[in-house]
């Protein structure tokens, strides 16, 4: 199912409103938030148990960012993680709303952080230039993508984020998944995305999760799609099978 985040219209301001809840997934401990920081505001600072992570994809520049150091002021687009143990927080340092998409993995737990002491968050910007070409899951051509973050820098049920863009003409294959969820969150462009057999359009703020045993592949065919893949593991490994479809025939049907 699609669903849509409303970042392309927002006005602000929001804090956190959930948008797609656990019902979407198979784990009832996800949850996707959407807020809009106007100028100086904050969402301010919070703390990641043993058993929670969260990541920010920040949607607009001038952020600052706040850890156990202090606080960062940061140039986005960009995407901070906040690891088990961390403290973290945003604030909007620019003149215009800052937008962002919060996704929760876990639950607070009682208990040891893993590691000693609190650990950092991370902030990796969107950058299209660190981008590398590959081709996914027998798709047409190769598409552009870069793994932000991998299953080891994480100790709840997160696997990976990624960062990617699908240029016209190239597409993610048609492929399935048993052990993982995946969620793809459309940041610009318009392409058309196949999921469990139905086809549709998708364009900024379309977030099309994936649930166990589905299937889904994406096509770019006018323009250019950027698009963040987050992926959660339910039994701690990564699987795919390829269906050899490389969604040629639902650009050119």
């Amino acid at each position: 199912m699609i669903h849509d985040l409303g970042i392309a219209s927002v006005a602000g301001p929001v804090l956190d409103r959930v948008v797609v809840g656990p019902q979407a997934f198979d784990d009832p401990r996800v949850s996707i938030s959407v807020g809009v920081l106007g100028a100086g505001e904050s969402t301010g600072t919070r703390s990641s148990g043993p058993g929670r992570e969260e990541v920010w994809f920040v949607l607009d520049p001038a952020v600052e960012t706040t850890g156990t150091g202090g606080a960062v002021v940061r140039t986005g687009p960009g995407v901070l993680a906040g690891f088990s143990g961390s403290v973290h927080g945003l604030a909007n340092r620019g003149d215009g709303p800052a937008r962002y998409i919060r996704i929760a993995m876990g639950e607070d737990l009682a208990g040891e952080i893993k590691g000693s002491g609190w650990a950092e968050p991370e902030w990796s910007p969107f950058d299209r230039s660190l981008l590398a070409a590959t081709n996914a899951h027998d798709g047409m051509g190769e598409i552009r993508f870069r793994r932000l973050w991998d299953q080891d820098r994480f100790v709840t049920g997160w696997g990976f984020v990624d960062h990617a863009l699908v240029g016209p003409g190239t597409s993610v294959g048609y492929h399935r998944h048993d052990t993982v969820q995946e969620c793809y969150l459309i940041l610009a462009g318009t392409g058309i995305m196949k999921v469990d057999g139905a086809v549709f359009e998708v364009g900024p703020g379309a977030c099309v999760p994936n649930r166990l045993g589905g299937s889904h592949g994406l096509v770019a065919h006018l323009e250019a799609v950027e698009f963040i893949n987050v992926a959660l593991y339910t039994e701690g490994r990564f699987d795919v099978t390829d269906l050899g479809d490389d969604l040629s025939d639902v650009v050119s049907g």
